[in-house]
Parts: structure tokens; sequence; C-alpha cells
């Protein structure tokens, strides 16, 4: 009873496994599938949350005022003739500010090419002219140049609505999902109206009823007869006003225009800042010249080919024959006639081919040189040059003995010739060009594992890479180094450094020493037989009455022959043979 009880009972248990082996794979799919549906949706409330709160900041006209350029070099930050441009452009950073703040939370890789895991987009755009919403890619575009280009807007031209819009590409962990594909593409945009922050809050009002001036002059031919009396004084106030012309009318002078130096924008175009003060004058620009050094701060990518400059903007409109910038430099030089009006201010754009750069402006605004040819009125002014911003400089040291066998770290040094460093980001790829991980340092030493107290941490053979579920092996890598800074418009160096993991060397030497110290005993307890002592220890041997009468004979017998000594071994049995018919001889004599 007991044994069919047993049997029935392994049976039921046997079913109990094959209906849990059956069920187990669906109940981890939708346990996962719900892990990673709330990790999705996590992801896309992040997103939304930060479009949200980039739009609310956007529409209150504030901004960080450490963002503030001097486009018109004035002296003063978000103030003067060009106020309403540098607040523009620090209210659009600010916004910027605002998002990165609100996306914690997210696998985010600021370095991640578009359609990769990690690739984190935003953009911002209004309804101000020309700019335009493309949603297949999420960005602003400039109408006049079709090339990307952000807005904040700007309520002074009317009622302006301004948007944010995120793009991320989600990493997904589910392995069926993942195959399939990688990444799951989220997308948030937010849409607000700006507040009429630069426009004056009494709308609507009739125009002020206007006092002409001509109400004494119709007064005035009523006593007609005293016309001849009356154009005298009107002379003498006539001869008045040349005291007033001279002061209305002050000599043309070079200072009123300003220049600024050259700024790195979106990638494309190089601008240059200027400001014409004078309220009475117009400026006129008659050549533009420039050079570019050829210098390109990328290793990883060669400097761009067959690219071109194209035009000028902003301020003028000045279309050139395309002018190819080639590796080893480019200059060129137009002559126009181009004017800036009294009180006007802004920027002169240098239009480059959309390709000229990547996603990074590895090419500096210091790399460029502008020259510029103007007059005040007839006044003919000496040109005025100026460059721009130095970008990053990187190199890797202390640099680790390569190859490497031994725990090792890799630290960038840094820095900005005019200014500071915003973050260095390491990127390995093993022989094959795997990119296997990455590691972002945003303070110095910039390591390549991080550090503890100001001090590298290092990795050896085993450990994992940053960020990376791929050990450390003996293999080739190449380490790619970038380096960007905090300038208004940041700039980007990149560099290549190759290290070589080869740990053998130094593992195979310890593993041969080790039978060496288990061989030596063995040879030290063959020489203990050769210590004659225990083979003379034999000779008690002779103790037996038989052997006594033959081995004195033979010491005595044999004194003079030294190969005696070497009998406790192997002589021992030939020479008892040969000495027992010696003591026959004495007995016979």
């Amino acid at each position: 009873m007991n044994q069919r009880y047993r049997q029935k009972s392994l049976i039921n248990t046997g079913q109990a496994l094959t209906e849990f082996a059956l069920v187990l794979p669906l109940l981890l799919l939708i346990i996962f599938g719900i892990i990673e549906f709330a990790r999705i949706f996590q992801a896309y409330m992040v997103i939304v949350n930060a479009a949200r709160f980039g739009v609310r900041y956007g529409v209150t006209g504030e901004y960080d005022f450490s963002h503030c350029v001097d486009y018109d070099s004035d002296g003063s930050l978000c103030s003067g003739d060009s106020k309403n441009e540098e607040e523009n452009y620090a209210r659009l950073l600010s916004i910027y500010d605002v998002i990165n703040q609100t996306s914690i939370g997210i696998s985010r890789d600021d370095g991640a090419p578009a359609g990769q895991k990690g690739y984190f987009h935003y953009s911002v755009c209004s309804s101000n002219e020309p700019f335009q919403w493309d949603p297949t890619i999420g960005t602003c575009i400039n109408g006049d140049t079709g090339f990307p280009e952000d807005d904040p807007g700007d309520p002074s031209l009317g009622t302006t609505r301004v948007m944010v819009g995120i793009t991320f590409e989600h990493p997904l962990i589910l392995p069926i999902i993942s195959s399939i594909s990688p990444t799951a593409h989220l997308r948030a945009e937010r849409t607000g109206i700006l507040e009429q922050f630069r426009v004056a809050r009494v709308l609507g009002l009739p125009p002020d009823i206007a006092v002409p001036t001509a109400v004494p002059d119709t007064s005035t031919p009523s006593p007609s007869p005293t016309i001849t009396n009356t154009p005298l004084p009107p002379t003498a106030t006539n001869t008045a006003q040349p005291s007033s012309t001279p002061t209305n009318t002050p000599v043309p002078s070079c200072e009123v225009i300003q220049f600024g130096n050259l700024i790195n924008f979106s990638g494309d175009r190089i601008l240059f800042p200027i400001s014409n003060t004078s309220n009475d004058y117009p400026a006129t620009i008659t050549n533009i010249a420039a050079t570019w050094n050829g210098a390109w701060h990328d290793e990883v990518d060669f400097t761009p080919t067959d690219q071109y400059f194209e035009s000028y903007g902003g301020l003028i409109s000045f279309g050139v024959p395309d002018v190819q910038l080639s590796p080893g430099g480019a200059s060129w030089t137009h002559d126009m006639t181009q004017q800036i009006n009294p009180g006007v201010s802004g920027t002169i754009n240098l239009n480059f081919t959309s390709s000229f750069t990547s996603r990074y402006l590895y090419y500096h605004a210091h790399d460029f040189n502008i020259t510029i040819s103007y007059q005040v009125a007839d006044l003919v002014c000496p040109p005025v040059t100026r460059t721009g911003r130095f970008g990053p400089i990187v190199e890797v040291d202390p640099e680790p003995v390569n190859p490497i066998n031994t725990p090792f770290f890799i630290q960038a040094q840094a820095s900005d010739p005019d200014g500071s460093i915003d973050r260095v980001r390491f990127e390995i790829y093993d022989s094959s060009g795997e990119y296997i991980g990455y590691q972002n340092d945003y303070q110095w030493p910039y390591c390549i594992f991080g550090d503890s107290g100001g001090v590298c941490r290092t990795h050896t053979v085993g450990d994992y890479w940053p960020n990376s579920s791929i050990p450390i092996s003996n293999d080739d890598y190449l380490i790619y180094i970038q380096a960007r800074d905090n300038d208004p418009t940041q700039q980007y160096t990149r560099i290549i450094y190759a290290i070589t993991v080869e740990f053998e060397p130094t593992l195979t030497p310890t593993i041969t020493e080790t039978p060496l110290p288990t061989q030596t005993p063995t040879r030290t307890a063959t020489p203990a037989p050769a210590t004659s002592t225990p083979t003379a220890s034999i000779t008690p041997i002779p103790t037996d009455t038989l052997i006594p009468p033959t081995i004195t004979p033979s010491n005595t017998t044999l004194p003079g022959t030294p190969v005696p000594t070497l009998t406790p071994t192997t002589q021992e049995f030939t020479a008892t043979p040969t000495r027992t018919p010696r003591p026959t001889n004495p007995g016979g004599g």
C-alpha cells in the first residue's frame, strides 16, 4: 500500500514539475514584460516632465545671467543695444539647463549617435519667422537656411508660441524584445504661449492727440500788415539754428562700430557680432576676408573633405561662389557694399555646408580669423580682425606601460586655454571594433575607472570595463577620449589612445616556479645515500661466525690496492669470491 502511494506521489510530482517547466517561460515573460513596460513608462514620463518644465520656464522670459554673452562688445551683458539678442541666447541655454536637470533617472548617453541606445536629443523652437519644426527628426529648422537652429521665441515680434521637443532611445533589457529592437523610440513635445514680457501690457489704446506745432503759425497770418516785421524774428531764430545743427550732426567716428569675437554656433556657421551705436550715420561693410588654419580636433573621424564656405548671412546677405575647405586650410576675401543702419546690432554669419561638422564641434572658433573693412558715412576706417575662443586640449598623462600586464588606470589631462572643462568622456573599443564601454567624468582627475579621493582607481584582467558587462581580457583596445569645454557654444576635442592588455608573461613564470621547490626536496634526498656510514654499517654483517676469518685476511692482503674504497656497494660481492681461495694458499704452504 505504501509502495503504491509512493508511486502515485512520484507521478504527481513529475507531472507538477512538467507543468511548471511548461508554464515557467510564460510566467517569466509576463514578469519581465511588466518590468520592461514599467521602465518604458518611467522613461517616457521623465522626458514628458522635462519637456513640460522646459516650456514652463521658457514662457516666463527668465534666464540664468551666467549664460549672457556680450554680442556687441559694449562691456555689458544682456544689456545695451543687443539686449534682446543676448537675452534670447541666455534664455535658450537656460531652457537647456532645465531640461538636463529634470531628465535625470533615465539611461541617457550624451555621446550616443542618433538611433543608438541612450541617444538623448532636445530642441527648442518658436513660431517666429523663419523657424519651423521638423517632426521626423524632432529638431527646429531655420527655414531660410534649411539648417537646424533652435529659437526660444521673442514676444516683441508678436504673439509667440514656444515648443520643447525631446527624443530618447530607451534601451530594452528583455532578451526576446531587445533582439528584435534594442531600443524603444520615445518622443515628447510640449508647447506654451510666451508671456508678454517685452510688450506693453496696456494694449488697444488709441493714439495720443497730437499737439501741432503749427498752431502759432495759424495765428500769425492775421496780422498781415506786420508780415514784414514777423520774418525778422524768424531770421534771428534762424541764425540761432546753426548753433543747433552743429550739435545735432556729430562728426563721424569709427569707434561707433563695435565688434565682438567669433562664436562657433550650431556646427555650421560662425557668428561675428557687430553693432552700430551711432544714431546718425550708417556703417558700410566694404570687404570681408577670412582664413581657416585647417585644424581639425578629432583623431577618430578624418578632416571633412569636399566641404565649402557657402554664403554670408545675418545682418548682411551676400552669396558667394563656394570656397572649398581643404585640410591644409582655406582663405577667402569678398568685396561688397553692405550697410548697417544706425542703432542696429546683430551678427554677420559665415555659413558652411551642414556636413562640415558632425554632431560635435571638432573645429574651434579660434581656428578662424576674420578681417572686416568698413567705413562710417564717408570716413574710411582701419580694418578690424577678430578670432574666436580656444577649444579643449586633452592628452593621456601619465601613460601606462604598454603592453599592460599589471593593474592599470588611464587618466586624461584636459584643459581649456580661455575657459574650463565641462566633461571628459572615455569610449572603449576592442580589437574587432566593437563598442564595449564608456565613462563620463565631470571633474578632475579624469579617470576611465573613476577615482577615490583624487586618485584614479585601477582595474585588472577579469574586472569589468566601466558601464559594461564585458570583462577586461588580453586584447588590443582603442580608447576614444573626448573633452568638452564650458564655452557658451560648447566645443570638443577627441583623441585616440591604443593599449594592449597582455597578462600571460607575468602569470607563466609563477606557474613554472612552483614545481621547482617540489623538485629540490627529492634532490636533497638523493645525497643521503652518498653517506658511507650506512654502507659501512654493513660491516657488522661479518660478525657472523663464518665471515671473520675471511675479512681479516682481506684487510691484510689488500692494503696496497686503492680500489677497496669503492667496494661498499659494487665490489662487495665480487671480492668475496676472489678472497675465498686466498686463505687456502697459506694453509698449503
